[in-house]
């Protein structure tokens, strides 16, 4: 007979091999500078330009990294729509609409 405490240990051993060996790790700057720390929402990377985006975990899988948007393209897009709405007598852009 498995007593309970080893019961749980073999049950456990599964979730805690995966976690030990592929649970992402951090390295000792995450704690002391403030660039490392896990980006928020909509944050742009320091270096990369890219815009943190949400993912759904579940799609997690299908996500690619290089196709978020970076601050540069952001910019064009947001300088083309205000031309575009310029040109088409201003309602386009910023809620003017209707």
């Amino acid at each position: 007979n498995i007593s309970a405490k080893d019961r749980i240990a073999i049950e456990q051993w599964p979730v805690k091999t995966v976690f030990r060996h592929a649970y992402p790790r951090l390295d000792i700057n995450v704690s002391k500078m403030r660039n490392h720390l896990l980006k928020s929402p909509f944050c742009v990377h320091p270096k990369t330009g890219r815009v943190c985006v949400p993912i759904d975990a579940a799609e997690a899988h299908e996500f690619d990294p290089f196709a978020v948007p970076t601050l540069p393209q952001l910019m064009r897009e947001l300088d083309e729509a205000e031309r575009a709405s310029n040109d088409n007598g201003g309602d386009d852009v910023k809620g003017g609409g209707g």
